[in-house]
C-alpha cells in the first residue's frame, strides 16, 4: 500500500552497480525512501518520487543493505547516525521522450553498457497481468508507477516490478518493444558511473545539495 515504487526501481539500478563491485545485495528500499523524502526533500515517501533524486542523494550518502535497514511499508525518519555505504554514484543520466523521441531505441545500448534503467510507466491496466507480452494498446503514456528495465527479448522489454513474486511472471513484466508502450520512454534514469565505498558516510541531509 506504500507507493514508494521509485525507491524499488532505483534500488534495482544501484544493486547492479553494488554487485558489479563485489558487494552483497539487496539494498535497502526503506533507507532510500526515508532519506530522500520529507520536509525540504524532493521525494514524498509513500506518495511517490523520482529516481534521479535517489541517484543524486547516493553521490554523497550511504545506501544501506536490506538486512541492516529492512522494509517497513511506511515512511520513517532518515537516521542521523552513520551507515555503511556499499555503493556511491558518480554520474547518472535522465532521459525523456519529450527531449528525444527516439530514446527507446537507445535502451538496448544503455542496458549493455550501464545496466538496468529505472523508468515510469502507466500501470493502471496491469493488475491482472500474468504472462506473455503486454501490448501497447492496453495502456496509455500517462505514467503512474516506477519500475526497472533489466533485459529484453526481440519483442519485449523485461521489467522488474515491485508487486511481489506472485504478480506477473514471477514478479516480472514483458512489455511490447518499439511503441513507447505504457509510456516506458517518457521518463527514465540510470547510473553511468558508480564505485564501491570503503568507509562510512554521514546520512545528514544537509550534505545533499540540488
Amino acid at each position: 500500500e506504500c507507493g514508494c515504487c521509485f525507491a524499488f526501481a532505483s534500488a534495482t539500478v544501484l544493486e547492479y552497480w553494488s554487485k558489479k563491485h563485489g558487494h552483497p545485495t539487496p539494498l535497502s528500499v526503506q533507507n532510500i525512501m526515508d532519506c530522500t523524502s520529507g520536509p525540504f526533500r524532493p521525494d514524498v515517501g509513500c506518495d511517490g518520487g523520482l529516481m534521479e533524486y535517489v541517484f543524486e542523494y547516493a553521490k554523497d550518502h550511504p545506501v544501506a543493505l536490506f538486512k541492516d535497514y529492512p522494509y517497513k511499508e511506511e515512511q520513517h525518519e532518515c537516521p542521523r547516525g552513520q551507515l555503511w555505504s556499499h555503493v556511491q554514484v558518480h554520474n547518472y543520466e535522465v532521459v525523456m521522450h519529450d527531449e528525444n523521441p527516439n530514446v527507446e531505441q537507445d535502451f538496448e545500448h544503455i542496458l549493455h553498457n550501464y545496466g538496468p534503467i529505472s523508468v515510469g510507466i502507466d500501470s493502471s491496466s496491469m493488475e491482472n497481468y500474468s504472462d506473455g507480452i503486454f501490448p501497447a494498446d492496453l495502456c496509455t503514456t500517462e505514467i503512474d508507477h516506477a519500475v526497472a528495465i533489466v533485459g529484453y527479448t526481440k519483442d519485449a522489454w523485461i521489467i522488474k516490478n515491485s508487486w511481489g513474486p506472485t504478480w506477473g511472471r514471477n514478479g516480472y513484466l514483458y512489455l511490447e518493444r518499439g511503441k513507447n508502450a505504457c509510456g516506458i520512454a517518457e521518463y527514465g534514469a540510470y547510473v553511468t558511473s558508480a564505485a564501491p565505498v570503503h568507509k562510512q558516510l554521514q546520512t545528514n541531509w544537509q550534505l545533499f545539495e540540488f
